[in-house]
């Protein structure tokens, strides 16, 4: 203990050796493992499957509104579609431009599911160019075409 009297000046330079010692015995400077580059494309790709999950979510969200939002209906009078239909958007949608989101909240029995298979079949195919073109898609009839003729639009 007589080595750290700060008093004498052989004790204050053993206390900063001390105090140094710890700069010699730390971890050597380490090299990164990726180029900017890498990192960057990594973190472009980790953007985007965040923007797709946050887009899935809300698809969902959007269709679990509408089921906790229907009305009940009592045991004598049997639902019919047409209540379902009031909480879609009466607008006209472009098929051929419209994302997944707006397709779902337009389209009468159109959920995400069906809405991914129409925007895949337009990318594989090229745009509708006739509304009945529509039933091409896996999963959309002749009557969910009618139940929303009036509601789709090409231009």
């Amino acid at each position: 203990m007589k080595l750290l009297n700060f008093k004498s000046q052989a004790g204050l330079f053993i206390l900063l050796g001390w105090l140094t010692m710890g700069q010699l015995f730390a971890d050597p400077p380490r090299l990164l493992h990726t180029t900017f580059e890498q990192y960057a494309k990594y973190q472009q790709q980790h953007d985007t499957q965040l923007l797709a999950n946050d887009t899935a979510q809300q698809l969902t969200s959007g269709a679990a509104k509408t089921n906790i939002s229907k009305p009940k209906v009592s045991a004598k009078k049997p639902s019919t579609q047409k209540s379902s239909s009031s909480k879609k958007d009466d607008s006209p949608i472009n098929i051929n431009q419209a994302d997944e989101l707006a397709l779902v909240r337009s389209l009468i029995g159109v959920g995400p599911a069906k809405a991914k298979a129409i925007i895949e079949y337009r990318k594989q195919n090229g745009l509708f160019k006739q509304v009945e073109d529509l039933m091409l898609v896996k999963g959309i009839g002749n009557a969910t075409l009618e139940k929303n003729r009036d509601r789709l639009r090409l231009d």
